[in-house]
């Protein structure tokens, strides 16, 4: 028939992921995110969301916050009633949804974009392609992608210079609480940008390993990475 309509034909996107496979057969109109990484992405992308997780939005993502956009419930309990009324085309989860994902999947195609620690800043990138190709943006993934090489590029550069033969830790401060993090832990970046851990028998737990000051003192960092969660 016309070929306008041949060219605009939506290809169809077949996605594996550490929790299942799924195919994606038209292109997306409703979504909800669950993960604040993909909700970075998509805006950055210029993909409009259905739903989002409304009170944990950190603060560059606080235009979430606005009426127009559903509530979907808590990163761990999500509200399955709210999800479905929102009729969503597909479902955007991580590592801490995966116990819903067979119930998310009845409501829509559920994709998990959770990040491989081993292989950070090649596991982001691979999840800006596969958005992109699903909302076919391929093109300003690929000026995002090389935004990430060149800036990673950079900041390798600089720690190569200035910190080589230095060590790291990484800690998350919680409620006068402090955590430690080796390397292949949720905040791998420090690793992927070439900094050298402290200490590399650390519990790599989502909680990451419960420490004292005086193990700080102990190993004695020449760098220290804070992750302050009182000011979220």
């Amino acid at each position: 028939k016309g070929s306008a309509s041949e060219a605009t034909a939506y290809e169809a996107v077949k996605i594996t992921h550490d929790l299942g496979e799924v195919t994606i057969t038209d292109k997306p109109e409703s979504v909800v995110v669950f993960d604040f990484g993909a909700l970075d992405t998509l805006d950055a992308l210029g993909v409009e969301v259905a739903g989002v997780v409304k009170a944990s939005l950190p603060s560059y993502l606080s235009e979430y916050n606005d009426d127009k956009y559903g509530d979907i419930g808590g990163l761990k309990e999500p509200d399955l009633e709210g999800i479905y009324e929102l009729e969503p085309d597909l479902i955007i989860i991580s590592g801490r949804q995966a116990d819903f994902y067979e119930d998310l999947s009845e409501i829509a195609p559920t994709i998990s974009v959770a990040i491989d620690n081993s292989k950070y800043i090649e596991s982001i990138k691979s999840n800006i392609s596969t958005l992109a190709d699903i909302f076919e943006v391929e093109e300003k993934a690929n000026e995002l992608i090389s935004e990430i090489d060149s800036k990673a590029k950079e900041v390798s550069e600089e720690v190569q210079r200035e910190a080589e033969g230095k060590k790291s830790l990484v800690i998350l401060a919680n409620d006068g609480n402090i955590s430690a993090y080796g390397p292949g832990s949720r905040f791998a970046l420090v690793d992927a940008l070439g900094f050298e851990a402290v200490d590399d028998t650390l519990d790599n737990s989502t909680h990451g390993q419960s420490i004292g000051y005086e193990y700080i003192s102990e190993k004695n960092p020449d760098y220290i990475f804070v992750i302050d969660r009182s000011t979220q």
